[in-house]
């Protein structure tokens, strides 16, 4: 699982704003089948197993029509993305102003915002598999021996990742080409 992490990562930090499309109609269907099946179900009054795939793909739905009429739809589902991916922590409906606010701002800045929040949003990914890989391979168990402080590192390496890499992928979807 954690090569699906990485790659996904790596196609949202370097391609996110040429794939915005499929970013947001997965994202759409993610959030259709998991806070929308409860409530079609009841809706419908049904609990079949088909019930949050439907949810789904009306998630899907709703998101590509939200982002072909404004952008500002499209940055505010990026945006709750990354806010709950960085700060699952808080309260929904402070995850949900924050996403808000990234919508404001991708509605006047379009792709520089778009291009910044998918490159961070892949670089999360990345740095956030590549800390958890670090724990897997033993890295951890070898520097603890001479560091005491080796609890750390997988943190270290997610936020070390995740900075550099937002800025490598913001400025290889930003970069001009000669056509």
């Amino acid at each position: 699982m954690a090569f699906i992490g990485l790659l996904l990562g790596i196609l949202f930090c370097f391609m996110g704003r040429k794939v915005i499309g499929i970013i947001i109609v997965l994202l759409g269907f993610a959030i259709g089948y998991s806070w929308g099946g409860p409530p079609l179900g009841n809706l419908l009054n049904s609990s079949g197993a088909w019930v949050p795939w439907v949810a789904g793909a009306l998630g899907s739905i709703i998101s590509v029509v939200a982002w072909k009429i404004s952008m500002f739809f499209a940055g505010t589902v990026i945006g709750l993305f990354i806010v709950r991916g960085v700060f699952p922590e808080l309260v929904q409906l402070a995850q949900v102003g924050i996403a808000f606010a990234i919508g404001v701002l991708v509605q006047f800045f379009k792709k520089p915002i778009i291009s910044l929040f998918t490159a961070f949003a892949g670089a999360y990914m990345i740095g956030t598999t590549l800390a958890y890989m670090s724990l897997d391979l033993g890295l951890v168990d070898t520097v603890g021996l001479v560091d005491q402080g080796a609890s750390s590192i997988p943190r270290y390496i997610q936020i070390g990742a995740t900075v550099i890499l937002t800025v490598v992928g913001y400025l290889f979807q930003t970069r001009k080409l000669d056509d």
